[in-house]
């Protein structure tokens, strides 16, 4: 049996394979595939620079792969393509956007950063690694830049999007973007990625920030007092029979890290006003760091603060220290599979909060904060293995520094 692509090439039916799936083309389902449309033509939709490529993505050629994160690191996507009669070389070029759905919703966005093309009989396979959206934030400078005091963390950060991110693919909608701090202190910037000064921002507005890229392009800021409200597709329940709304999980492993363990601190400032140790005696804002030398016996370190030169701007570098290092780090992960990859079609995604009932790890409906979420396409039905990452650490502001590092106390100012 033979059939034609979209681009009227005629082709053995036998070599149309999605995921497995032989797939015929329609009149309907070639038109769908010429222009981008965001349908549920295919179990997983994919575009390249708006073209839509799903029948030339092969599951079991190589990994097809995409990571969500719900924390600073962008996640990659893997996929390799199957291009017979090289039709997708002017689409498949470097730094090109690639867009993967599923049931139309987003699960990621992002660019071409490796591409390793491979001679076949006809045309090629193509080994791609993409980095999500997120990082264009450590591709953008900002130069030089002063905010007055007075303003909202929200109102700096969108300020800085607007002035600053070039990139048409990231979102324009700035609707996660919380007011953490409606009455900042003045700030400079100087020499910095854009990530960097937005965690700059978040570190002086509060002391238990965090922030995110999701799947379609939105920055997500958000702390303890203003908690994100996405909620998971199941909670996690170590049981043989989970009831309605529960899954148990493959593989859960969890980690209560003290290796950072801090809960007496000496700040090293600019300015001897700027300096001193911490917690204070007296100052309820720091009864974290007190119950913490109650149980555990007190952890000293250092915190150098190269612009800190006042006590309130020391305070605020002590309460970030405490808020990552004054307890133990929870953090672990698990697996699910299809059916348990999606409920009432919510699929796992980065930022979501999980809960997590453990009697051996002593948790009941624990909440966490889901940092990873890694699909991995298994079947010819676009059947999922979804990887899960939760808990970890708080926002980390290094001198120079961008990412979450486990295990690495804070260095550097949080307002200068």
């Amino acid at each position: 049996m033979s059939t034609y692509d979209d681009a009227g090439t005629l082709y053995d039916t036998k070599d149309l394979t999605y995921y497995g799936t032989v797939y015929s083309y329609t009149t309907e389902a070639a038109s769908a595939m010429s222009a981008f449309t965001n349908g549920a033509d295919w179990p997983v939709n994919v575009y390249v620079n708006g073209r839509a490529i799903s029948p030339y993505v092969s599951w079991d050629l190589g990994t097809f792969s995409w990571a969500e994160s719900g924390g600073t690191e962008p996640g990659q996507a893997q996929a390799t393509i199957l291009d017979k009669n090289l039709a997708l070389q002017t689409y498949i070029t470097d730094e090109a956007y690639l867009r993967i759905q599923r049931a139309g919703i987003d699960t990621f966005r992002g660019f071409i950063r490796s591409r390793s093309p491979r001679a076949t009989t006809t045309g090629a396979t193509y080994a791609l690694t993409c980095t999500d959206i997120g990082s264009i934030l450590d591709q953008t400078i900002v130069v030089s830049n002063t905010r007055p005091a007075g303003e909202a963390d929200s109102t700096r950060i969108k300020y800085f999007l607007s002035a600053y991110l070039k990139d048409a693919h990231f979102s324009s909608d700035v609707s996660q973007i919380r007011t953490l701090n409606s009455n900042m202190p003045a700030q400079s910037f100087s020499q910095l990625t854009l990530r960097q000064a937005i965690e700059r921002v978040l570190g002086a507005a509060s002391p238990s920030s965090k922030y995110y890229v999701d799947a379609s392009g939105r920055l997500h800021t958000f702390d303890s007092g203003h908690p994100e409200s996405n909620a998971a597709p199941y909670a996690i329940v170590v049981t043989p029979l989970p009831s309605a709304g529960q899954a148990a999980p493959m593989a859960l492993q969890v980690d209560f890290d003290t290796n950072s363990l801090i809960n007496l601190v000496y700040i090293r400032g600019k300015t001897a006003g700027g300096s001193g140790y911490f917690p204070t005696a007296g100052d309820s804002d720091f009864n974290q760091a007190v119950t913490s030398q109650n149980l555990y016996g007190i952890r000293q370190a250092y915190q150098d603060g190269p612009d800190s030169d006042t006590a309130a701007k020391a305070k605020a570098l002590a309460l970030a220290v405490f808020a990552d290092n004054a307890f133990p780090v929870t953090r672990g992960q698990f697996s699910l599979v299809t059916p348990f990859d999606q409920r009432n079609g919510t699929y796992w995604h980065g930022g979501q909060t999980v809960t997590i009932t453990s009697a051996m790890h002593g948790l009941t409906a624990q909440p966490f904060l889901v940092t990873k979420v890694t699909t991995t396409i298994i079947n010819g039905q676009g059947n999922a293995k979804v990887d899960i990452e939760f808990g970890g650490l708080s926002l980390r502001l290094r001198a120079g520094g961008t990412t979450n590092t486990v295990g690495t106390s804070i260095t550097g100012d949080i307002a200068s």
